[in-house]
């Protein structure tokens, strides 16, 4: 029988709705909710703020950092050595045209290049440059990686791969294309 422990929005101090859940490079617990990010070490609960209130999306990165993608607000949190979490927005570095960027519905690492799926495109950050890849239908998007490559999912346009700096379809559903 597996071993439930059930938390209580009174119990963190913070709003019911939780939206992703990863754990951390210490093995804690970090969920993206209305609020940020909380942290739980398995005894606390601690909050940890972003500029945007809703944290839809977390993903933890090979480098300890926390990747994040909220409303209108992409970047990633780093582990401090007095143990809290600093955000760093990547905002600034976005082009205007993607600005604002709208509701990330996911964000993944992937080949040493964070993905963060957008209502208005897909954005890729690595080593301090940005390459987007514009999609002005606001669809949900999905990554997958299958068999070592990273596929993005289109809602009705169907599945992409993202290799290098293309983003081919592989499959469409008919009824989108």
């Amino acid at each position: 029988r597996p071993v439930i422990r059930d938390f209580r929005p009174t119990d963190y101090t913070g709003h019911p709705q939780v939206f992703s859940i990863v754990f951390g490079p210490q093995g804690f617990m970090h969920l993206g909710t209305q609020e940020g990010m909380l942290e739980f070490d398995g005894a606390r609960w601690t909050h940890h703020a972003a500029p945007t209130p809703h944290i839809y999306r977390l993903a933890a990165a090979e480098d300890g950092r926390l990747w994040a993608g909220g409303n209108d607000e992409l970047g990633y949190f780093t582990h401090q050595p007095d143990g809290k979490w600093l955000y760093t927005s990547l905002n600034l570095h976005l082009p205007a045209a993607l600005k604002p960027a709208g509701r990330a519905f996911d964000v993944i690492e992937y080949g040493g290049a964070a993905y963060f799926a957008t209502t208005r495109g897909i954005v890729r950050w690595r080593d301090g440059k940005v390459r987007v890849w514009d999609d002005g239908n606001g669809l949900r998007m999905s990554f997958h990686v299958i068999g070592g490559e990273l596929f993005v999912h289109r809602g009705r346009f169907g599945l992409w791969r993202l290799a290098g700096d293309d983003c081919p379809a592989i499959g469409r559903n008919v009824a989108g294309a």
